[in-house]
């Protein structure tokens, strides 16, 4: 028997985090559903002035490249920009980072995801 897990993720949230300081340099969210907007007992009691945070229309598997790709080209000053991305091994993330930021961004893996890796390699 074959089973196949689905996960569906209403928010996703994101943060670019110095490696030498430790300081965060941006974070961002991705939200999908508002739940006072999708229940229509609330907007007829007239809760539809109210603070939404819905702000993403696309998949899932989306947020986190487009969530990198919104903070590399937040800028904090002329003289500050991030080259070197340290995360997972998702391709997909880098190849929208590629196409979509302004600058050269190099890509490092985590040192979790670094050993996985090596692991598997080594297994091979």
């Amino acid at each position: 028997m074959t089973a196949q897990l689905i996960t569906i993720c209403i928010a996703g949230h994101g943060s670019l985090i110095g490696k030498e300081t430790g300081k965060v340099i941006a974070v961002g969210t991705r939200v999908m559903h508002c739940r006072v907007c999708s229940n229509k007992k609330l907007s007829a009691l007239g809760a539809s002035k109210h603070d939404c945070r819905a702000n993403w229309g696309g998949s899932s598997k989306g947020m986190e490249s487009d969530l990198a790709v919104e903070m590399l080209n937040t800028k904090k000053d002329d003289t500050f920009q991030v080259s070197t991305l340290i995360g997972d091994d998702d391709s997909t993330t880098m190849a929208m980072v590629r196409q979509k930021v302004n600058h050269q961004v190099e890509k490092w893996s985590d040192v979790n995801h670094a050993k996985k890796s090596l692991g598997t390699v080594a297994l091979s």
